[in-house]
């Protein structure tokens, strides 16, 4: 439970850093290779314009989420997640797809993770990031600071 708290502290402040410069975060988790002990979820995170309306990227990656695999799965493509990642999925081991909008959650099994693309996130998810190379200053956000 610690690691999970500190994962949500980190969202919420890349939420409110993200307010700031006027983008909403999508945080997109992905596993794959559970049979191999050293691989774990990778959490990425991706800043959409605030431009992009909320319910159009919802429905854009419920969509890409559905297409990414075989008609013929044995799972459900959408995974409704309202209380978490951790109570929507089966405690076992297997490889998966989580997308966060926050006010949103969702998830996708894996069927063949040999095959599904590891640049999923960037490749689907960054096409709603636009052009917008800018940095800002993240500092004032980073509740990890306070543990120094």
């Amino acid at each position: 439970p610690a690691v999970l708290n500190e994962i949500r502290n980190y969202k919420k402040c890349l939420i409110r850093f993200y307010a700031s410069v006027n983008s909403d975060p999508v945080f997109v988790e992905l596993r794959r290779r559970v049979a191999d002990k050293r691989q774990h979820a990778v959490i990425e995170c991706f800043a959409v314009p605030n431009s992009s309306l909320a319910m159009d990227t919802n429905v854009y990656l419920r969509k890409q989420v559905s297409d990414v695999e075989s008609y013929w799965a044995t799972h459900k493509p959408i995974i409704e997640c309202p209380e978490g990642l951790a109570k929507a999925l089966p405690r076992r081991p297997f490889p998966f797809l989580h997308i966060d909008l926050w006010s949103d959650s969702f998830a996708h099994i894996i069927e063949d993770d040999r095959r599904f693309p590891i640049t999923w996130p960037r490749d689907t998810v960054g096409r709603l990031c636009g052009d917008d190379k800018e940095h800002h200053d993240f500092a004032p956000f980073d509740w990890t600071r306070a543990h120094d």
